[in-house]
């Protein structure tokens, strides 16, 4: 958790810094990735119950290996998530719609 506290921590200050400058569109952006880091926590626990009353990590035998994925996935894969819609959607937007540009007479 305490590498996750670290990246809430400069997600903040970096969308401070940015609000300060008035790139507010940057600072969209790092506030967005603060919420998620911060509801992180939450979803480490949902997902601990989660697994809990469904078993879904019930194939992983070892207790401290399944602790562990569920932490790590509990928060990795909500960032990952994000970072898609904030970095490579608009990217692959702006891929797809130069090709169809160039594509029309």
């Amino acid at each position: 958790f305490s590498l996750l506290a670290i990246l809430w921590l400069c997600t903040q200050i970096a969308a401070y810094l940015f609000a300060r400058k008035k790139d507010f569109t940057t600072h969209k952006q790092c506030m967005t990735r603060s919420y998620v880091c911060a509801l992180a926590f939450v979803f480490v626990r949902l997902l601990d119950k989660i697994d809990h009353f469904t078993g879904i990590f019930s194939f992983i035998k070892n207790d401290d290996m399944r602790a562990t994925l569920i932490d790590w996935s509990g928060w990795l894969i909500p960032v990952m998530i994000t970072e898609f819609f904030l970095q490579w959607w608009p990217a692959l937007k702006r891929l797809t719609g130069s090709k169809n540009n160039m594509a029309s007479p």
